[in-house]
């Protein structure tokens, strides 16, 4: 498949897919970890690639909104501003699955060492830019991976980031990566006690559930039919 920088739409079609909010980017690795690159169609792998574009155009620094093209040009170092190859993208899916995997079988996980050079340049916009609606100052991350697979790095240092920020109280993300006991596949908790990774796997779970126990309950106690002359039946002698 050919590579090609992402468009404006491409990229705001990924942002809508996957949404703007922390939690929204730590389901988006959840899926990435769910996710076999063998099997996708063609299009599946352009949104992957596009989706992979919108997450790394993400300031390190979360913002809960669509990141502002105008205050974050699209800068990075090491990658270049391509999509990932379809091996590239094997390998980010399965780095992040094996992390993931391990947090929702209650595992311990040792994410790296990630070797990266992490700069910010804060840029002055001139007067011309701010006439043009630039903020007054443009925000410039630069990310360089040096060693390893640096599409896989750069995605590893972006979910543990997210891994270490806070859901609600003392919870982090990281207590909230699980397993749904239906399907088998990681999800992130939307509520503390989520069980199953959303509502198909809940109620599907649930009416098997409920058809093996009214199944038990109907068969009852299995009675043995007991054996010898029936009542009021002669034997010959």
């Amino acid at each position: 498949m050919t590579q090609r920088p992402p468009s404006d739409t491409a990229l705001n079609q990924a942002w809508a897919r996957i949404g703007f909010s922390p939690w929204h980017h730590m389901a988006w690795f959840a899926r990435l970890a769910n996710t076999t690159v063998r099997t996708l169609s063609p299009g599946d792998v352009q949104n992957l690639q596009d989706e992979c574009q919108a997450i790394r155009m993400t300031p390190i620094a979360f913002h809960p909104t669509q990141p502002d093209r105008k205050r974050y040009p699209f800068l990075h170092g090491g990658v270049g501003s391509f999509a990932p190859t379809l091996l590239e993208l094997k390998n980010i899916c399965e780095v992040i699955a094996l992390h993931l995997n391990r947090l929702a079988d209650g595992q311990s996980t040792t994410c790296g060492p990630i070797h990266v050079d992490h700069t910010i340049r804060l840029t002055k916009s001139t007067d011309v830019e701010r006439q043009a609606g630039y903020p007054p100052y443009r925000i410039n991350p630069l990310l360089i991976f040096s060693k390893g697979d640096t599409w896989a790095d750069e995605f590893l240092f972006r979910m543990t980031q997210l891994l270490e920020l806070p859901r609600r109280g003392r919870t982090l993300f990281v207590d909230s990566i699980r397993r749904c006991p239906h399907c088998q596949q990681v999800f992130v908790q939307l509520r503390r006690h989520a069980t199953y990774c959303g509502r198909k796997c809940h109620s599907v779970a649930g009416m098997q559930n409920a058809r093996a126990a009214a199944k038990e309950q109907h068969q009852g106690p299995s009675t043995k039919q007991r054996k010898g002359p029936r009542h009021g039946k002669k034997t010959r002698h």
